[in-house]
This record gives C-alpha cells, structure tokens and sequence, in this order.
C-alpha cells in the first residue's frame, strides 16, 4: 500500500454503492425484478467486502446509506422520471454528496466517542524494527510520527519498543485511516491513544463514632469507617509480632497527579523519583497516596495499612496533567518506568471506557511489569456498567477494583468485576485521606478503592518478593469476605494467610 492508495477502498466503496444504486434504479424503471436483484446483491456484496477487509462503517452510516440508496432508487419510478439518463447522473451526484456527508457525521461522531488524544490519535505496532521503519519512511510525509512513544530499559523481554505514534490532520478520516492502516501488512495492530479524565462521584459527609478501643495515636482515624470496620489496629499488631521489618524497599508506584510529596502525613513514607513527580495540583494523587501509604501512629492525621518500621514507601510517577487529564500513551509510559524503576506495586486509579478491542499496548506493558516483579493494581470505573468496556481495568494480568460502601455492598456508581479474570472489591466511599499542603478531605470511587489495595499488595511484596499477580489474587480471594458475589478484600484474613503459611520473611533467620 502507497500513499497514492490511500484512499483506494474509500473509492471502490463509493464505486460499488453507485453501481448498486444504478441497477436498483433501472430496476424501478423498467420494473424489472432481474436488475433490482443485482443491485441489492452488489449492495449486500460490499458491505460483506468492507466487514472482510476490516472497514470501520458504522450501523447508522450503513442505515443511512442504505435509505439513500432506496430513495435514488424510488425516486425513479417511470411516473416520476421519463429522462432515466439525466436522473441517473443526478442520482450518483446526489449519492457522492450523501456518501461524503454521512462519512463526515459518522467521523465526528466517532471521534466524540473515542476521546483520543488530538496531538497522537492513533498507536501502530509493528513486528520488526525493519517493518516500522521502512513503514516511517514511506508515510512520513503523511503523518507526524514519533517513532519511539515508549522507551523501556529491558528491550529483549518485550516489543514495547516497536511501537510508534501518529499525529493526523484535524479533518481527516480516521474511520478510514484506521482500516487502511490495518490493512497494511508491515503494521501488526492499531489502536486509538485515549485520553482520560478524571470524573470522581459526588459523596456525602460521613457520620463517625469514636472508637473506644483506639490505640494508634492519628487523630483522624476515628473518621476512617474502613479501618475500624475491617480491623486495622489488630493488623498492625499482628504484623507488628510476627515479623521483623527487613531492610529491602518495597516500593508502591501511584500513576497519577502527581503527590505532594511534602505533606505532613505522607513524606516519612515518600520516595521521590524525580521532582516534576512531587507536586499535586488536583489533589487525586495525593489522596490515593494517603490511602496507601500515609504514615501511622505519628500523631498526625490518618492511619494507612502500613504499621511504622516497614520499609514501604509510596512514589510517584505523574500521569495525568494539572486538570486531570492524560492519554494510553502516557500512562502506558508510566508504566514502564515505574517497573524500570523497580516499583513492586503499580497503582492506578484512572483509565476510561475501551472503545476498541482490549489495547494491546496495555496488555504489553503490564507484561513487562510482570516480568520486572511489578504487580498491577487499577480502578474498575465508576460508570455503574460492566469494567471489561474499561480500560486498563480490562487488561489481562491485572487487579482491577471495585468499591463498597460501608454495608459492603457495591457501591452504586462501581462498575462490576465479576466479568474480568483478577476482580476484587474495597471500600470506596467518604474515604478520608491526604491532599495537598497538609489538607484532609473525603473522596468517592474505585480510584480510593484500588490504593485500598495496593497498600496490602505492597504489603505482601514487602514480605515475599517472589509473589506473582495470580498467586496475590489467589490469596486475596481466598481470604475475602464473600457478599453477593463481591470478593472484599480482607486484610487480617490476608496477614493471617501469610502468617499460617510461613509467607513472613525475618531479619533473625
């Protein structure tokens, strides 16, 4: 394929419906069922020819097409045509017109679905480093093209490498550059580089109950309904007795806003890769930080899983841009470096309806992380809808979230997880956590849910390394709190596990 053929299939679809429409309307003139026949088999034949070669023609621009074809066709019934040969070229005229309006409608509504990002649209792999640049080479005058989007250390685990991105113009088709791209045989997959934002439920203030048999000293754990309904006093203790803190970091990546990295409840337990990562102008970050890793039993604001003397830390790798929004790309980039960077947990609460098939630059990367000893921790949506459509929630390989409330029931805007092959559930309503310059504030959804977790998970890490994502959901599963047919995740169930089977690594060995 050329540049000069472009457009080719564009073309021939457009050929084969005037020549549909022709035959349908010699059939109404000479009302001849023989003609009507082939026109509605030639019309048939290419719609089968366009699903085959892979063209993107929506059911409404089918619908559409076809009731313009009918009406051409009617229109030229004897009684109301007797110059057949002039209506005909009125009739393909007419057609030409149509066919490039219902594309244009059919782009623009494709577009507003998909939400990708308008300087990088598209992701194109390749299998070989030949293919991809010879591929540059031929359509570089066509697209703006970064040739090496993702740039991971490891190069001989993964193919993260031969990827690219693509830039197109504003106006252009990309229903069609997409088939076409799909058809070239150098590309092995394309896929849209959505672009996310962060949309978090409203909530309601949380009433709260002193806790009579407070004993860790943060001030605000009184307002945290999950510590004192899931136990986390008796969790410190627990660990706190069974097993000494070793000196191996273990580290949770947050994929995100940023975090503010000097706030007061969080920077004893914060390591910093990189200072552009340190800084938190929404609060999303920050707040999930909290969740994770906030510091325990220092007399200052809220209590996290994670007892004092562990060496765990929370980092960050930014993600998302000072209004809450990112693209695939760089979160996918997120990932890879946080794994180049020997994060044991990657927390992720983002991510948006798929509106293609399950992104493979996304099941690439979180493949990498695995091999790199990373587990992957991501936020099943708020959408009140099925999180296979959500991506990276859908990806193979990773923990994807959902939240209950303080009944333990599904929250009412969580999506579900049952469908998706590590689905877990965590509490995700009026969580109260950190957010920036030394503020406290309570936030609803999968996004307090999924650090809900990743704190445990680093906390499994942080006592066995060798730990794999289906061996961690294993045990995750197997300790949870069964509610219609949500698997809660229970983190004394999970520290008993552990205990029980000799899972506590200590420095006395």
């Amino acid at each position: 394929m050329d540049i000069l053929s472009h457009f080719d299939d564009q073309w021939a679809h457009l050929g084969l419906i005037g020549l549909s429409t022709l035959f349908l309307l010699l059939g109404s003139y000479k009302t001849n069922r023989f003609y009507s026949i082939i026109g509605l088999a030639v019309l048939i034949g290419e719609y089968y020819r366009s699903h085959i070669i892979g063209a993107h023609f929506s059911l409404p621009h089918i619908g559409m097409e076809m009731m313009l074809v009918g009406l051409l066709a009617l229109t030229g019934l004897p009684k109301h045509r007797k110059d057949i040969k002039w209506y005909a070229s009125v009739a393909l005229t007419g057609l030409l017109l149509g066919h490039l309006f219902i594309s244009l409608i059919d782009n623009m509504i494709f577009k507003a679905k998909s939400a990708v990002d308008p300087e990088a649209e598209l992701l194109i792999s390749f299998n070989t480093s030949y293919d991809k640049n010879t591929w540059i080479n031929k359509w570089k005058q066509v697209y703006d093209i970064d040739a090496m989007p993702f740039k991971p250390h490891d190069l001989s685990s993964t193919l993260l490498d031969e990827y690219a991105s693509i830039d197109i113009k504003q106006n252009a088709n990309l229903i069609n550059i997409i088939s076409q791209l799909e058809a070239d045989p150098l590309i092995r997959h394309v896929e849209l580089n959505d672009a996310y934002k962060i949309d978090l439920p409203d909530h309601q203030s949380l009433k709260t109950s002193p806790d009579k048999r407070k004993q860790l000293n943060d001030p605000n754990l009184t307002n945290q309904w999950s510590a004192k309904q899931f136990d986390l006093e008796l969790f410190h203790n627990k660990l706190n007795q069974a097993s000494n803190a070793h000196s191996d970091l273990t580290w949770i990546a947050i994929l995100d806003t940023g975090v503010d990295a000097k706030h007061e409840d969080l920077k004893a337990n914060y390591k910093s890769f990189g200072i552009k990562n340190d800084k938190d102008k929404i609060g999303h970050g920050t707040h999930c930080a909290g969740i994770a890793a906030a510091v325990s039993n220092n007399g200052i604001g809220i209590a996290s899983w994670i007892p004092g003397g562990l060496n765990i830390k929370v980092g960050s790798i930014q993600v998302l841009g000072s209004f809450g929004m990112g693209t695939q790309k760089a979160v996918i980039d997120g990932i890879i470096k946080a794994a180049d960077k020997g994060a044991d947990v990657i927390s992720l609460s983002l991510g948006g309806r798929t509106n293609d098939k399950r992104e493979l630059a996304y099941k690439e990367a979180v493949e990498y992380a695995n091999k790199k000893g990373a587990i992957v921790v991501v936020a099943a949506g708020n959408s009140s809808s099925d999180a296979k459509f959500h991506s990276p929630a859908n990806t193979k390989n990773v923990l994807a979230i959902t939240a209950i409330d303080r009944m333990s029931e599904k929250a009412e805007f969580a999506n579900t997880v049952t469908s998706l092959e590590f689905g877990l559930a965590a509490p995700g309503t009026n969580i109260l956590s950190t957010m920036p310059n030394n503020i406290y504030k309570t936030q609803n959804g999968t996004s307090m849910a999924t650090p809900y977790v990743s704190g445990i998970v680093g906390i499994m890490k942080h006592l066995d390394k060798s730990l794999t994502t289906k061996e961690v959901y294993k045990i995750l599963s197997d300790t949870a709190i069964k509610k219609d047919g949500l698997l809660i995740v229970n983190p004394n169930g999970v520290l008993d596990y552990m205990i029980g089977n000799n899972r506590l690594i200590n420095n006395e060995e």
